[in-house]
């Protein structure tokens, strides 16, 4: 059988070993495990790095942003490139072992939520790094979850507001992250390079389904299910 996409790659390969060190420091000293994330996963972007699938980064409540927090302001000021990305995460039933066909993995799909995460966007040139330093990840926070199956993830679409400007509605993730139960299902090949697998229970945040915007500071954002529950972040004023 031919191995999954990214998994042979050996800047994939080292690259998610050095970030599984990294999430074990991290639980050792009392974060608790959340799920995982895509990262990469446009065409455009896989093209530019030379990579088959997304790549995988891990979730812990270290970076989960509080209610309070989300209502008064994340502070972005130690950040260089701060970006908000628009997401859905979808939370699954059942383990999900590395090489599950596509039925599988949409069998065990179990609900969705609006999601929020905020990168400090650097250079992608060296992939190894990219992976170690947990793909540019810095903050999320997403929003309650609904009952969805494999077969009706393909049918939810986001609605985007931010602040003084329309909304942007009906976004189908899928013109930019392609099927999200191959998201999925891609992520469920790589975690296990990292010394972990995607457990029962795990969320996992399936990539922008916008472009990054860029923050500046003093922004205020919400981001839902069509005709469902939103999450809503503010962006603290840079000093």
């Amino acid at each position: 059988m031919a191995p999954a996409p990214n998994t042979d790659d050996p800047r994939i390969v080292a690259g998610m070993a050095a970030q599984g060190r990294l999430r074990e420091s991290r639980l050792r000293a009392g974060e608790r495990r959340v799920g995982w994330k895509a990262g990469l996963g446009t065409a455009q972007a896989m093209e530019a790095v030379s990579i088959a699938a997304p790549l995988a980064g891990f979730l812990t409540d270290g970076s989960l942003v509080s209610a309070p927090t989300a209502a008064d302001g994340l502070s972005i000021q130690a950040w260089r490139n701060a970006r908000l990305e628009a997401e859905i995460a979808v939370r699954v039933a059942e383990a999900v072992p590395a090489g599950s066909d596509r039925e599988t993995v949409a069998a065990v799909m179990g609900a969705v939520a609006p999601a929020i995460e905020i990168v400090d966007l650097g250079d992608v040139a060296d992939i190894e790094q990219v992976l170690a330093g947990n793909l540019f990840h810095r903050a999320f926070l997403i929003g309650p979850f609904a009952p969805a199956t494999g077969a009706e993830l393909a049918a939810v679409r986001l609605t985007v507001a931010r602040q003084g400007e329309d909304a942007r509605a009906g976004i189908d993730p899928s013109e930019l992250l392609g099927d999200l139960v191959d998201v999925v299902r891609a992520l469920a090949d790589q975690i296990p390079l990292s010394g972990d697998e995607l457990r029962a229970g795990d969320v996992v945040m399936t990539g922008s389904a916008i472009a990054p915007v860029p923050l500046l500071g003093g922004e205020r954002f919400e981001v839902a299910l069509d005709g469902g529950d939103a999450v809503k972040l503010a962006i603290a004023p840079r000093g």
